[in-house]
């Protein structure tokens, strides 16, 4: 099952760009880490006037766990796919869940180190 089609008034279409000095494209991505966003969705949103709260973004978090989390995503994926043709992994899910476990207690030591 993939992703609904988008309305056409909701694809991004249109192009422009920007340039910037270093030291403001410096202060942008600052900008943009502290909101936990991207530097496009960040410059995205304050163009078109969303207020975008500073201090909620991704910093505690170590990116090496958030990578092995999404690579345990892609497995989580990849057995419930096998699953649907027939196959049984009891043994993959519970390790799979415990290591996802284990993942998201370390994140969240993380998280309140801050």
């Amino acid at each position: 099952m993939g992703r609904p089609e988008k309305h056409p008034d909701e694809k991004r279409t249109e192009r422009h760009n920007l340039r910037f000095t270093i030291a403001e494209m410096n202060h942008v991505r600052a900008q943009a880490d502290a909101a936990g966003l991207d530097v496009a969705e960040y410059i995205r949103r304050r163009a078109v006037g969303y207020v975008v709260p500073a201090g909620t973004g991704r910093r505690g978090a170590d990116p090496r766990l958030i990578g092995e989390l999404n690579a345990l995503g892609n497995n989580v994926n990849q057995l419930a796919r096998a699953v649907h043709r027939g196959s049984r992994f009891t043994d993959q899910w519970e390790a799979l869940a415990q290591r996802v476990g284990e993942i998201l207690e370390r994140l969240l030591l993380d998280e309140g180190d801050d």
